[in-house]
């Protein structure tokens, strides 16, 4: 790698990882520029170019001859354009992690309930956190999870109440947890509105009442003497889910 090569990568390692979130945004802005200057030998149109010793008398060679020219410097300049087309697309999805990281970082700090592990792990997991940009960005992903998963969580407690083999104590559990997580999905629901509005006493409200169905789940079953239940992972992994975007959004009240 030549010396430009090698500046933009002390460049990047030194300078890009240091500081805030904010700092490094500005600072991406800046490598971009670096980085488009140094990948792309876009054809210009010099005076030398278009001098008149070179330009054919004849309008027609003329018009051919740029042409050819034109398109050989395009084919030149090609890999390049690809090259930096790939480099800025390696800084997104870096900044995107870098955010993901940084807001699941602060959410353990403030929240002993939340697993950073979990947390980054779940949104780096899913393709629309690729685009985020803010912690804010990440609580309508994370709030769209945790929907998913609390109809997830429904399928799963349907098929097991269809055994017809169950005894009465477990089936009666069952149906205090399918109707705990029906009421669950409509609250995160309403609580993503109310991001979108940034009302965010009213999204802590609602969200909040989410996290009791797998708490309310689980204890069901262990107030009674021999139950186990079914859903002990279900259960965690919701509650996991849900108190994620709950503490985004305490970050950004």
């Amino acid at each position: 790698m030549d010396l430009a090569g090698d500046f933009l990568v002390c460049y990047f390692v030194r300078r890009w990882w240091g500081g805030g979130l904010r700092a490094r945004s500005i600072r991406l802005f800046k490598l971009l520029c670096l980085a488009f200057f140094y990948f792309s030998n876009f054809p210009l149109i010099s005076n030398e170019s278009l001098s008149i010793n070179k330009i054919p008398c004849n309008f027609f060679l003329y018009k051919s001859h740029f042409k050819l020219s034109f398109s050989s410097k395009m084919e030149n300049s090609f890999p390049s354009v690809c090259t930096f087309i790939a480099f800025f697309f390696l800084l997104l999805v870096s900044a995107s992690s870098d955010v993901i990281q940084d807001s699941c970082d602060k959410a353990a700090k403030g929240d002993r309930n939340i697993n950073f592990d979990f947390c980054v792990a779940s949104l780096e997991g899913n393709p629309k956190s690729k685009t985020a940009t803010s912690t804010e960005s990440l609580v309508p992903i994370s709030i769209e999870m945790a929907i998913s998963n609390a109809t997830s969580i429904s399928s799963i407690i349907s098929k097991l109440l269809k055994n017809k083999n169950l005894d009465n104590p477990t089936r009666s559990c069952l149906e205090d947890c399918s109707e705990l997580y029906s009421d669950a999905q409509p609250n995160l629901e309403i609580g993503g509105q109310a991001v979108e509005s940034k009302d965010y006493g009213t999204a802590k409200t609602v969200i909040s009442a989410a996290l009791d169905a797998p708490v309310t789940c689980e204890d069901g079953f262990k107030e009674r003497e021999g139950l186990v239940s079914p859903l002990t992972k279900e259960n965690d992994e919701f509650f996991q889910l849900t108190v994620v975007p709950l503490a985004f959004i305490n970050l950004l009240n």
